[in-house]
């Protein structure tokens, strides 16, 4: 059980010495094509050396020809102080592309 990280462990990550700042973690995707246009998924992000996990709900629709446009969730689910802290807050992303 870890009990938060420390600056040591935040510089690492950011600086890109480390990958992740827990040890170990499961990083499952799934994609599932409602429609011809639609895409949706959902990725589970769990951290097993705190036990802290997060969500990002996908959404993927094409409204045209090379034209996509997708939304993004964001859902800390973990205690104060783990990789995926609820404390970190919940976010929204929203982005279209044009392909040319």
């Amino acid at each position: 059980q870890n009990d938060g990280y420390d600056i040591n462990s935040w510089m690492k990550y950011l600086t890109g010495e480390s990958k992740a700042l827990s040890r170990d973690n499961v990083y499952l995707y799934s994609k599932y094509p409602a429609t011809d246009l639609l895409n949706v998924g959902l990725t589970i992000l769990y951290s097993i050396s705190d036990g802290s996990f997060g969500l990002v709900p996908t959404i993927e629709y094409s409204f045209e020809e090379d034209w996509y446009m997708e939304i993004f969730g964001g859902i800390n689910l973990g205690t104060a102080g783990s990789l995926y802290s609820d404390e970190l807050g919940n976010g929204l992303m929203f982005r279209v592309t044009r392909y040319f």
